[in-house]
């Protein structure tokens, strides 16, 4: 008895065999996060007992917009969120900021001085 073969999920991968009574298991790539269950055993009747599970990007907190400026980006992992001031502000810092597969930022947040 077999079970259909499964699809590793995106940005994850799948081991294990299709057999009956056999456990597959799922893995996220670094940065990423498994929601759902991780691994699947093939049932008597042809079935898995479950459904594969998603890969979902690891999140950064939300960076405040800095006083007299402005913030634009996303805070999933890879991500970068940029940042700029107002007219008649300088940025201090970085102007961007990027992400990491740990759910941290690269560098600190700017400021901006007038």
């Amino acid at each position: 008895i077999r079970c259909p073969l499964l699809r590793p999920p995106v940005n994850g991968y799948v081991r294990g065999s299709n057999s009956y009574g056999d456990v597959t298991n799922f893995t996220c790539d670094p940065g990423y996060n498994l929601v759902g269950a991780s691994s699947l055993t093939c049932l008597s009747d042809g079935t898995w007992n479950g459904s594969s599970p998603i890969c979902m990007a690891v999140q950064c907190p939300f960076l405040p917009r800095p006083t007299n400026g402005f913030v634009s980006g996303s805070n999933s992992y890879g991500d970068v969120t940029n940042f700029t001031c107002d007219p008649g502000y300088n940025l201090v810092g970085a102007p961007s900021l990027t992400c990491l597969r740990d759910g941290t930022w690269r560098g600190q947040p700017p400021t901006c001085a007038g």
